[in-house]
């Protein structure tokens, strides 16, 4: 919604989401008893720093392109679908992976 307060204020709300994003992939760090490997940490912080790189590059006084969006929020926006397919993807293949063949990246609570 940054026709309410400006792009500035939504490219602001969006870095925040990044960092929370960076958190909750952090999970199995602080919380090592909710089943998920240390692996999942690697992943998702891989695959958020991807994203939030994206989020960074985008310049809120970026001139419209022909379609009147701005090019570089419209490439963050897209690889932000990208972004939830692969984590969901990963997710479930991580999970899939019996915890005690994972050694070192197996879950917290088990090391």
């Amino acid at each position: 919604m940054n026709e309410v307060k400006g792009a500035e204020h939504t490219l602001f709300q969006s870095k925040i989401y990044c960092v929370l994003l960076f958190m909750l992939g952090s999970v199995p760090c602080f919380w090592p008893n909710s089943g998920l490997p240390l692996l999942w940490a690697f992943i998702a912080g891989g695959l958020t720093l991807w994203y939030s790189v994206s989020v960074w590059a985008i310049d809120p006084n970026e001139p419209f392109d022909e379609n009147g969006r701005m090019p570089k929020a419209a490439k963050s926006f897209f690889r932000s679908l990208y972004y939830l397919g692969y984590m969901f993807l990963l997710l479930v293949l991580v999970s899939a992976i019996p915890p005690e063949s994972l050694g070192y990246f197996g879950p917290l609570s088990q090391n």
